[in-house]
């Protein structure tokens, strides 16, 4: 975060702007998978898969970026939907959304 933040400065004002809404959502999106995490009982390494999952990437990246093989991740994605009764990465993504209404 401090590279992009030192990167920043040498953008105009509307790319900084961006940038800043970028790394809100970013923080946003990880306070939200530790709420998650904490709610439905997830593992350390289940809130890290659930954290880069919201921000979008697939399961072959999060597996390129964990180390981890991608039915690992697979695994990992099954006991997050089991914890938290959802069945498809979109009611995930409903979840944090009714999640972040609820703290707002």
């Amino acid at each position: 975060i401090i590279r992009e933040l030192s990167c920043a400065i040498l953008l105009d004002d509307n790319q900084q702007e961006a940038t800043q809404e970028s790394l809100e959502e970013h923080t946003s999106r990880d306070d939200l998978s530790v709420v998650i995490s904490e709610r439905y009982a997830l593992t350390k390494r289940e809130t890290e898969v659930l954290g880069l999952l919201l921000q979008g990437y697939t399961n072959a990246h999060i597996g390129r970026m964990l180390f981890l093989s991608e039915n690992t991740i697979k695994k990992h994605i099954q006991h997050i939907f089991n914890k938290t009764g959802c069945h498809a990465k979109d009611e995930v993504i409903d979840l944090m959304h009714q999640i972040k209404q609820e703290l707002e």
